[in-house]
């Protein structure tokens, strides 16, 4: 049976990976967030808990959405939040970005070299 959109199409790989490193990154940013300030954790660990939802889509284009929706709630936090250390989850916001792009088709190296670039950063925390 043919499927009738690209809605339905099930999430690559690639696209599910990049997502998991996403949530990857946000170890850096709790672990170097707990060693120095050890206050006000619980906004960092909403923001690193929401990184988890697109692992449960099963569709590319569910993906695709949760993907862009944890960006922005990710983005608009980001003023009021930059207190409480969700400048630190910057990275993982990237990383989704470039998963939900990559869902919607193959991508290219550039979504790759996005990727490689956030987790460098994130993992760049640990040695600020």
């Amino acid at each position: 049976m043919e499927q009738a959109n690209t809605g339905a199409r099930r999430v690559p790989g690639a696209a599910r990976a990049l997502a998991a490193l996403a949530t990857a990154c946000t170890g850096p940013a709790l672990v170097w967030w707990f060693g120095n300030v050890r206050v006000f954790w619980q906004p960092l660990l909403v923001g690193a808990v929401l990184t988890l939802l697109p692992q449960v889509a099963r569709r590319a284009r569910a993906f695709r959405v949760i993907c862009w929706t944890v960006v922005g709630l990710l983005l608009v936090v980001q003023p009021p939040g930059i207190w409480f250390g969700l400048f630190l989850l910057l990275p993982a916001g990237l990383m989704l970005a470039t998963a939900g792009a990559r869902a919607n088709s193959e991508g290219s190296a550039a979504t790759v070299l996005l990727a490689a670039l956030a987790l460098a950063g994130s993992c760049a925390v640990l040695f600020a």
